[in-house]
Parts: C-alpha cells; structure tokens; sequence
C-alpha cells in the first residue's frame, strides 16, 4: 500500500475528516454533502497530503471552508455516528491506499459505507482499508483459488505438473489464461479442486 502523506498526521486527520463528515451530512442529504465534498478544493489538497487540511483546522472548520456555512460545535459524543464513521474510514482508506476519494467512492459507494458502518462499526482501519483493497485490485481466480488452498506457486506448480513460469504469468496478468490449452487449464482445475469455469471467472 502506497501511503498518502506522513502517519504522525493520521490521528488528527481522521479526526478532523470525521467531525467534517458529521457535521456535513447532518446538515445536508449525505449524497450532495459528498458530491460537494468530491468536486472541492478541500478534498485535492487532503489528497496531496497538505497538513494545514490535515490537522490545521477543526472538522467544523472544514465543514465551514466546504459549505460556506458556520456552525457552532455540537456538544455531543460525534464519536458515536456513522456519519463521523465514515468520514475517519474515508480518511484512514485514502492515506493507507494513496488514491482520490472518487476512486475509492465508486468502489464502495456511500449506501454501502453507511451501511459499513453500522454492521463493521467496530472494524479496524485496516479491515476496511483491506475491503476496499480487494474492490480495487481484484486478485486473478487463479491466485485467490490457489491461495484459499494455502498453496505455493511451487506447490500448485508440483501438484498440476504446470510449469511454475506459467502460474506466474497467469497470476501476474502477463499471460491470458484465458488462452491457455485446455490441458493447463485442466491440470490447474484439478489441482485446486475448482471446475475450469471458476480459473476463468
């Protein structure tokens, strides 16, 4: 994983883009303060890293840089919303991944990470960075059959009598597996107890 900007920022970033969050979607329909949020100058210079975002203002701050309108800070537990939730996920996803939070929007949209946030409230960082990982950068069938196995590319390799260059190239997407002779194909299939449809899905 590719880590947008310094890890000493983290805490007070997803701090900060919680409050942001919360104070957003509360005040407006989630989908436009995250359209809102999407299309500003705030979310370009979160994702270069620029701490005066980071940890330079409060999420009130934000909100009020973002919308235009001033709020006074609530006096209640935001720790406890899914929108503050979603707004610390976003934060801790987009550092941990390097990517625009429009990247990472349309691999969960917002229904799901609210949704998220009620079913994996108590997730780690990580678990959630993790599922947005696996939407991203989907595993090939072959990798993802061969590792629910707990097999190597040797092991698979000795078991199939599949040249172990080939697993490789097919794994790494430098050969189609789709175009592989039905025997290879076959031979793999056996080995991981799948049909060749499953390698090819």
């Amino acid at each position: 994983m590719i880590e947008a900007y310094n890890p000493c920022y983290l805490p007070q970033a997803m701090r900060n883009l919680g409050l942001c969050f919360d104070a957003g979607m509360l005040r407006m329909k989630p989908e436009d303060f995250l359209r809102r949020f999407l299309e500003s100058d705030l979310a370009k210079a979160w994702e270069q890293g620029d701490p005066a975002y980071l940890a330079g203002r409060t999420g009130d701050e934000l909100y009020t840089a973002l919308s235009g309108e001033t709020v006074d800070p609530d006096i209640h537990d935001v720790d406890l919303t899914a929108e503050y939730w979603c707004g610390q996920m976003l934060c801790y996803v987009q550092w941990a991944l390097g990517l625009p939070f429009a990247r990472l929007m349309e691999a969960v949209p917002l229904s799901e990470l609210r949704k998220l946030a009620k079913d994996r409230r108590n997730a780690a960082p990580e678990e959630i960075a993790a599922l947005y990982h696996s939407r991203l950068f989907p595993q090939p069938a072959l990798r993802r059959l061969r590792l629910s196995r707990s097999l190597s590319q040797s092991q698979l390799a000795l078991v199939s009598g599949v040249k172990i260059r080939s697993i490789r190239a097919y794994e790494q997407g430098d050969l189609d597996i789709c175009r592989a002779q039905y025997d290879t194909l076959r031979a793999l299939a056996g080995a991981l107890s799948c049909t060749v449809e499953e390698l090819l899905s």
